[in-house]
């Protein structure tokens, strides 16, 4: 069977287009109202390629999370490289989660629908940033910029969820500046910075 022809879909890979046209369906529909038939329809593949490279649509919400997550992470670290001191590292890492998330309810409100595999991804990139977040606190120990009695790995558990609540005060007022300035400000005050960003 050929693939069939459409001018008018978006240039990308395959596996762009079906995630793309997976993604957009469950943003429209929900989880549960997508079908194999539709992604294969919307991102203009047959079914059979559909078929061959995916098992069923949460294996396509799979593989979108594990290419969105390892392009954030990427972002995220080169992002973080610019900030000359810690205090302007935790800016930049608030601006960027807030201004990524803050766009109303995404996939973390899905999240009791996936599978035991997409949630696990979900976390996997949690840990991730937890990682950089505890990078960043580390150094600013070493530095001086933030308070030496700090526990590096407790404070990045309570700084993400500091973001997360960012990230629903700005979809909640729609202000994802004053969101992530306040953001900021908490968390710096949390660090007992004495650096100015």
């Amino acid at each position: 069977m050929t693939e069939p022809t459409n001018h008018g879909q978006p240039p990308g890979s395959v596996e762009e287009r079906i995630t793309d046209a997976a993604l957009n369906l469950i943003s429209e529909h929900g989880l549960g109202g997508v079908t194999m038939t539709e992604v294969a329809s919307t991102a203009g593949v047959a079914r059979q390629t559909l078929y061959s490279r995916y098992a069923d649509v949460d294996a396509i919400v799979v593989a979108a999370l594990d290419g969105h997550n390892r392009a954030s992470i990427t972002q995220l670290h080169a992002l973080i490289a610019t900030g000359s001191r810690a205090s302007s590292k935790i800016d930049l890492l608030v601006r960027y989660i807030v201004a990524n998330t803050a766009h109303g309810p995404g996939v973390d409100s899905l999240r009791a629908a996936l599978s035991p595999q997409a949630r696990a991804t979900l976390d996997e990139h949690d840990q991730q940033v937890r990682r950089v977040i505890e990078t960043i606190i580390t150094d600013g120990i070493t530095t001086g910029d933030f308070n030496t009695d700090i526990n590096p790995a407790d404070a990045s558990r309570i700084i993400q969820g500091m973001l997360e609540a960012g990230t629903r005060l700005a979809n909640r007022t729609g202000d994802s500046a004053a969101a992530t300035a306040t953001t900021t400000t908490m968390i710096l005050n949390a660090l007992d910075t004495t650096a100015t960003s």
